[in-house]
């Protein structure tokens, strides 16, 4: 994307992220890793967003770099395995693929393939 288009988008994923609601419950504190951009707006909308629907988050990351499939793999293996996260749950099988390769095969991977109510493990 150019100029132009890349502004409509960022417009559209603000505007997304201010107005999504809750995508699944849990009754556990949690780590949330996003692909979202860190930057300051991101940063804030996501913490208002999480604070509201997920009171549970222990705390929270957000890429530092360009959204590409290996920075994304990358950077949410590299927190997995800081965090010695146990289970993770994603919404992108070829992200998943990835971090299947990077993190220990303890790790329990989760897809969301139709809802978020009903993640399938992949092994």
């Amino acid at each position: 994307m150019k100029g132009i288009e890349r502004k409509r988008r960022e417009s559209f994923l603000i505007s997304w992220y201010q107005s999504c609601g809750k995508l699944f419950n849990i009754n556990e504190p949690i780590i949330a890793i996003s692909a979202r951009k860190n930057t300051p707006l991101i940063r804030h909308i996501t913490k208002l967003w999480l604070e509201k629907n997920y009171p549970n988050v222990v705390s929270f990351y957000l890429l530092n770099n360009s959204r590409t499939i290996e920075n994304v793999i990358n950077f949410k293996s590299c927190i997995i395995n800081q965090e010695n996260i146990t289970e993770h749950y994603e919404d992108n099988m070829k992200i998943l693929k990835g971090i299947r390769k990077n993190v220990s095969p303890n790790v329990k991977l989760f897809y969301w393939e139709k809802t978020m109510d009903s993640p399938k493990e992949i092994r």
